[in-house]
């Protein structure tokens, strides 16, 4: 009814608007020119009320119109990504395929053309995957290119020419792997992107190879699947002061990786937490890394559920820092969900409601503590303490793989083999057991010249054991911590004979 104006009218030929329209963009051509409304008010199948938002370029019938393609349920994008100054959604219900970005250093303006209808490079584009199966979009990860991950496969978007930018007339999106994506936003390192695959059992490593000229998608869980086996539910990644992804699986198991594709290390570990839920360990229900206070390094933080005192309970807690050289061993913090005391010298730890009822490992002074019983809130010591590391244990354990050495005759793999003695260094450590997994022995670290009223310090160093376990063909060493201070393995050696008969 106009070409300009708050409240115009517009009516179409057919049956065409319903009242799930309201709020909803038509954009119409007449002659060269486009423009845009907002529909305001829904009055039957052939007339809305609209508010101009772009002068229109004529009031009569045009063939030239569509509508705005997110404004209804099933519209509405589900990816999200910036790249070479756009912003780019993708992965609606209603149009799985579909990419869109907005013109360029313009994020909130998707006008595919100017408004004479010209196509400049700075317009907005859409792209449709055309690939012979339906790849719903479920991520956008921007870099050298746009990494574009989806049910059944990964693509790169770019500009034909590595070096010329993005522009309507100018963008390719080539399928690079097969792999398919789960529903988890993928993890940027360098320029490598890891993502979660479509059953949420593999992380796999997208990343530009030269002898193919184009992206490959390896297994990193390829030696560790019984890690995965759960399902992933969500990760985060940490860069200082290691670089590691962090994962929580589908049952609450916390995973990690520790990650330095230069040095060729991928290195998979699992976190079971202190505490209980129900008949199992605790959960990690949710995670994320920040930086921490003050900056220097980064922060793992959990929601971890536990069943304490006969109820659910869940808590924030974060991943203390890492023991460093120089710390005093009364610092050393390896306790779950736990709390530190420090002030006057006292024999009655306070402040522990959110562990009643639970038994708690206490570090005293830098001294083992024996664990206690929290009651009232609170825990009694058998001697005062200025700092006092308080919260639940948690056991670590090393196990090497079984040995490739010692054999005359080829492997030594399935041969009888028996271990005489072990010898591994530690770096500023305390309270290990080593041997057999089924026969672990202390490992003596005080000697007659300490003081008996103060914890042996901190070793680094080589420790030799005598090992009791007898013959077997899978020989292992087994190293384990079941005490709230550190323990940093450097290297084990094994002394042992293998029978090639």
């Amino acid at each position: 009814s106009a070409t300009t104006g708050g409240s115009i009218t517009l009516t179409a030929s057919a049956s065409l608007f319903t009242a799930n329209d309201v709020g909803r963009s038509v954009r119409m051509k007449h002659t060269s020119t486009w423009g845009w409304a907002r529909i305001l008010a829904y009055t039957d199948a052939t007339h809305v009320t609209a508010s101009v938002q772009s002068t229109l370029g004529g009031t009569t019938a045009t063939a030239a119109w569509q509508f705005g393609a997110w404004q209804q349920a099933g519209s509405y994008p589900a990816c999200v990504s910036f790249y070479e100054e756009r912003l780019f959604f993708a992965g609606s219900r209603d149009k799985p395929q579909t990419i869109w970005a907005s013109r360029s250093g313009d994020f909130e303006n998707f006008a595919p053309t100017e408004t004479d209808g010209t196509l400049a490079d700075d317009c907005a584009l859409s792209f449709t995957i055309a690939t012979d199966q339906v790849n719903a979009i479920r991520w956008l990860s921007p870099g050298a290119v746009l990494a574009v991950g989806t049910v059944g496969g990964e693509f790169t978007l770019r500009a034909s020419a590595q070096d010329e930018p993005l522009t309507p007339a100018n963008v390719q999106v080539k399928r690079q792997t097969t792999r398919g994506c789960a529903y988890q936003p993928p993890i940027q390192v360098d320029s490598v992107v890891l993502f979660l695959q479509r059953a949420g059992r593999k992380i796999r490593e997208f990343v530009f190879a030269f002898e193919t000229d184009g992206y490959q998608a390896p297994d990193l869980t390829l030696l560790a699947e019984h890690l995965t086996r759960g399902g992933g539910k969500q990760m985060a990644y940490m860069r200082e002061p290691d670089s590691t992804l962090w994962a929580a699986r589908a049952d609450g198991l916390l995973l990690g990786m520790t990650y330095e594709r230069p040095q060729e290390v991928v290195a998979w570990h699992r976190h079971i937490l202190g505490g209980a839920f129900g008949d199992g360990p605790a959960k990690a229900e949710s995670l994320a890394v920040i930086p921490a206070p003050g900056g220097g390094e980064d922060q793992l933080w959990l929601a971890v559920a536990r069943t304490i005192g006969g109820e659910t309970r869940r808590h924030i807690e974060f991943l203390e820092a890492p023991f460093e050289e120089g710390q005093s061993q009364a610092d050393a913090f390896f306790v779950d969900c736990g709390l530190t005391y420090d002030g006057a010298r006292a024999d009655v730890i306070a402040g522990l409601d959110h562990l009643e009822g639970e038994t708690v490992a206490v570090l005293a002074d830098g001294a083992v503590h024996p664990e206690r019983l929290v009651g009232g809130g609170e825990i009694e010591l058998d001697w005062p303490a200025a700092k006092a590391q308080v919260g639940l244990p948690y056991r670590s354990r090393l196990q090497t793989m079984r040995f490739e050495a010692g054999a005359q005759d080829g492997t030594a793999q399935g041969k009888t083999a028996r271990i005489h003695a072990a010898t591994v260094r530690l770096w500023n450590s305390l309270g290990v057991k080593l041997g057999a997994d089924d026969a672990l022995e202390t490992l003596p670290f005080r000697n007659s010249s300490d003081a008996m009223d103060a914890p042996p310090a901190l070793f680094t160093g080589d420790k030799r054991v005598a090992f009791p376990k007898g013959y077997g063909t899978a020989p292992r060493v087994t190293v384990a911590q079941d005490q709230p201070l550190p323990l940093t393995v450097l290297a084990i050696m094994p002394r042992l004979n293998v029978f090639d008969g």
